[in-house]
């Protein structure tokens, strides 16, 4: 274009439009006023969008009619800035033709209103203080729309200008931040206060700072509604430091449980702490000013003192024991140190010293050979101690046929009264439960805490009869509320017993035979008393047995899965199967999943048993899809393979290798594994959900039974256990519940699956209510995974005769 030197320099803004408002060419006047960075942003934007649709409609019909060389001016137009500062502008337009381009174009040159030209230059006075203020400011539009950053801000979040202005919080900061601030400025824009709060943000990996953030509305001139908010962010992470600092020295020496006392350099006390105040006797008042002569105890003799002021001026430092009096008179032994501390700028010296009273740590030793044996927050019996009176009484037993009982037992749920009421509450749970049972125990019995919420209760020489019926009494009293910091608490507890010389001859062997005992009474239901019994032993024995030979069954294969087939109601025809594992060992035999299932999830076992499953059952799926391409294959996943960290890689990584689309693989868990870290797990299911793989929760109803999680987790499908199933023709209850889980699932769109049908009388209650698919014994049985092949066909091809094909 002609002219452009003369065009760029120009004192007022200009831009060059084509006959389609296009912007072709603007000048830096141009590109400032309109808020762009440079004139070439500027190129390719639409003129008529600068202005409000009221504006917009009066120019398009003013450069509609523009004759060429025959200038029109249009008078005031409004332009609304990025502050949201309004000007008013005269626009002069010229409608021309540029030779080269061979098009029509007008000229539009601006002057700005002489009001408007005062604003702008406070506008840019504004501007230059922003931008060189210690802090950050940026501010927003009603929707939430950044309109305005500093050089502080953009540097701070190391970001710029068009990253940042035009665009929303989540751009530089994080959702679920970016929410809670736009919550904040909304209160503001309602309520039209400003806010101010603090907070800690991590800029960047080295460290974490600290801010103080101002909201504040922004009101224009003509309204009294704000049109936007503004923050102002300032970095208090070194006054906070600072402050912290000082905090801690003065807490350090106002609350050290050591005496401090400082003196200036003619040995005068300037401070002393809260601790000198208690040791001594004398208050601050008392002390200050004076010297510190006033403590002395006249046991020393100034030999004593003078090799102590020796070592201060020649080493800085002196450290030893001394007598001192206090201001009853007392005199008492204290580990003295003094320090010398010299000011080199302002020459000064101080004198510091520290101080503990050790008649107190005299004491406290013998106590502590006391406490040797003593647990210290109930006062019981602690195991060095129970260990000694079972010994003795074990060997007493064996010599005169006498009869003991030791009884371990622990409170049920007591966790949850930690994590639901604090450790404060817990602690003096545990004070009052061993108040209460040392109430009801004989003077010779010994009541010990193990540690926890762990006790044991030793009965020697006692009448085996009586055993039972005095741990009853014990479970009632127990089982009664307690009152603790004005909240009531209900607690019950699991009772294990072994009884000597029957179930052992040592305290090491009782205390583990109660131990299983207990655990068994857990199992029951808790809140029960449990004897130990050679089955208990046994079965102990039997755990350890599948722990040691599982490490080996892979690679000795002995694992395998068998399929059992899901029959659709209402086609009557196989849509997928459920892969179960069976163990057969070279040395248990066979070994039932429901023993060696928890072994394997305790030993830590399962995720590599789990993986195993879904690379064998992944592969049999490949099988069947050659069969039946719209067959699902259900495998059961473990906790423990949920919360690992490579489950969803490790899943696509075993679908890809074996080319078997996710959508045929349906993932089932239990209703406990759902509600556990609930977040976590929300966000992993809907992952897999998200890669096409199905979920459907199994054994339902027998869990939490929570419905809610039904509406936010991706579930396809819900298994109603076998224990509802079974008696389904014969208890009304169990067929209520069938009822009211198959509604539930059907106004979820979720299908249903019963487990265990066994009879023609299930299945027809069973499709009569609307159930979606069986599985059980009626249907068939677990099969090989040939015999699932095989199955799959006949039932295809039947399938296809019945239809005629």
């Amino acid at each position: 274009m002609q002219y452009k030197s003369l065009f760029d320099n120009q004192p007022d803004p200009a831009l060059v439009v084509d006959k389609f408002n296009v912007i072709k060419l603007a000048n830096k006047k141009a590109s400032a006023l309109f808020g762009f960075r440079t004139p070439e942003m500027m190129e390719g934007h639409f003129f008529l969008r600068l202005f409000s649709v009221n504006e917009t409609a009066r120019v398009k019909k003013t450069l509609v009619g523009l004759k060429r060389d025959a200038p029109v001016c249009v008078e005031d137009v409004s332009y609304k800035d990025e502050l949201g500062v309004m000007h008013h502008l005269d626009l002069h337009l010229t409608a021309t033709f540029d030779p080269i381009l061979a098009s029509d174009l007008v000229l539009v040159t601006v002057q700005i209103h002489k009001l408007d030209l005062e604003d702008g230059v406070n506008k840019n006075s504004l501007l230059a203080i922003l931008n060189n203020l210690d802090a950050s400011v940026v501010t927003y539009n009603r929707d939430g729309v950044c309109t305005f950053a500093n050089d502080g801000f953009l540097k701070v979040n190391n970001k710029h200008y068009e990253e940042v202005v035009g665009r929303r919080r989540e751009s530089w900061m994080s959702y679920e931040m970016a929410v809670k601030e736009e919550a904040k400025s909304a209160k503001v824009l309602i309520s039209g206060l400003s806010s101010s709060d603090e907070m800690e943000l991590s800029i960047n990996r080295s460290h974490d700072s600290r801010y103080v953030i101002s909201r504040f509305p922004i009101i224009g001139k003509n309204s009294s509604v704000p049109s936007g908010t503004g923050e102002l962010i300032t970095d208090v992470t070194r006054q906070r430091v600072q402050e912290e600092q000082l905090t801690l020295a003065l807490n350090a020496f106002r609350l050290s449980r050591d005496a401090i006392v400082m003196t200036n350099d003619q040995n005068k006390i300037i401070s002393v702490n809260d601790a000198f105040v208690r040791i001594t006797g004398y208050s601050e008042s008392e002390v200050l000013g004076n010297d510190p002569r006033l403590l002395a105890s006249h046991r020393h003799d100034h030999h004593f003192y003078k090799r102590m002021w020796d070592s201060i001026n020649q080493n800085n430092h002196w450290e030893g024991e001394i007598w001192n009096r206090r201001k009853s008179g007392e005199i008492y032994p204290e580990w003295l140190s003094i320090s010398k501390i010299v000011d080199e700028i302002k020459d000064n010296i101080h004198y510091i010293a520290v101080f503990t009273d050790i008649t107190q740590k005299k004491q406290t030793e013998d106590e502590i050979e006391n406490l040797a044996f003593y647990d210290v927050l109930t006062g019981l019996a602690n195991r060095y101690l129970l260990a000694d009176r079972v010994a003795k009484s074990v060997q007493a037993d064996l010599r005169s046929s006498a009869t003991s009982a030791l009884v371990y037992f622990d409170l049920d749920h007591f966790k949850k009264v930690n994590d639901t009421m604090g450790h404060s509450v817990g602690d003096k749970l545990l004070q009052e439960v061993a108040i209460r049972m040392k109430r009801l125990i004989r003077e010779k019995d010994t009541l010990s805490r193990l540690g926890g919420d762990e006790f044991v209760l030793f009965m020697p020489d006692i009448d085996p009869n009586d055993i039972e019926a005095r741990l009853h009494a014990l479970v009632s009293q127990l089982n009664q509320p307690y009152t603790i910091l004005d909240t009531e608490v209900t607690v019950s507890a699991s009772f294990g017993v072994a009884v000597s010389p029957v179930d052992g001859g040592s305290y090491e062997s009782l205390l583990r035979h109660a131990d299983m005992a207990m655990y068994k009474a857990k199992e029951d239901g808790r809140n029960s008393v449990c004897f130990f019994n050679r089955k208990l032993e046994m079965k102990a024995i039997k755990k350890i047995k599948i722990d040691n030979e599982l490490r080996y069954a892979i690679d000795a294969q002995e694992l395998r899965l068998v399929f059992q087939p899901q029959l659709m109601l209402s086609k009557e025809s196989v849509v997928g199967c459920e892969c179960l594992l069976r163990w057969k060992s070279r040395v248990l035999g066979e070994v039932s999943p429901a023993e060696f299932i928890p072994v394997a999830e305790k030993s830590g076992l399962i995720n590599s048993i789990g993986k195993w499953v879904l690379q064998q059952a992944v592969s049999k799926t490949k099988e069947l899809l050659q069969i039946n391409p719209e067959i699902k294959m259900a495998v059961n996943i473990s906790a423990s393979q949920l919360r690992s960290n490579d489950f969803l890689s490790s899943l696509l990584e075993i679908c890809s290798d074996y080319e078997v689309p996710a959508c045929n693989i349906e993932l089932e868990v239990t209703e406990s594994m759902l509600m556990e870290k609930a977040d976590s797990t929300m966000k992993l299911l809907k992952s897999l959900a998200d890669h096409g793989f199905h979920m459907a929760i199994d054994d339902f109803g027998t869990g939490y039974s929570s419905l809610a999680y039904l509406n936010w987790m991706p579930v396809s499908a819900i298994k109603i256990d076998r224990e509802f199933v079974q008696d389904i023709h014969q208890n009304e209850k169990h067929r209520k519940v069938c009822v009211s889980i198959i509604r539930l699932a059907r106004s979820l769109d979720i299908k249903t699956v019963a487990e265990g049908v066994e009879s023609h009388e299930q299945l027809r209650i069973l499709q009569q209510e609307g159930c979606d698919m069986i599985q059980g014994y009626h249907y068939s049985k677990p099969l090989s995974g040939s015999q699932m092949l095989l199955f799959c066909r006949e039932s295809a091809e039947l399938e296809l005769k019945e239809r005629g094909v």
